[in-house]
């Protein structure tokens, strides 16, 4: 789990780098991950892949509120 967390972190944060709006793609994948996520048992490392996607959309959307609100 903790490899599937890691994975989804360094896909969501690294195209940030050269994409600009890469966090839309990976706030709406977690969205869509987390509709299914609980209706079945999935391997660890899908369910690292989603907490690790939702780490990333909090930080992400963190960052936009500090930036905008604050």
């Amino acid at each position: 789990m903790v490899i599937g967390a890691n994975v989804a972190m360094i896909l969501a944060i690294i195209p940030q780098i050269f994409l600009f709006v890469w966090f839309i793609l990976v706030i709406l994948t977690w969205i869509f991950q987390s509709l299914y996520i609980w209706r079945h048992n999935y391997p660890p490392f899908r369910v690292g892949t989603w907490l690790g996607l939702g780490a990333v959309s909090g930080l992400f959307v963190g960052d936009l509120f500090a930036h905008f609100v604050l």
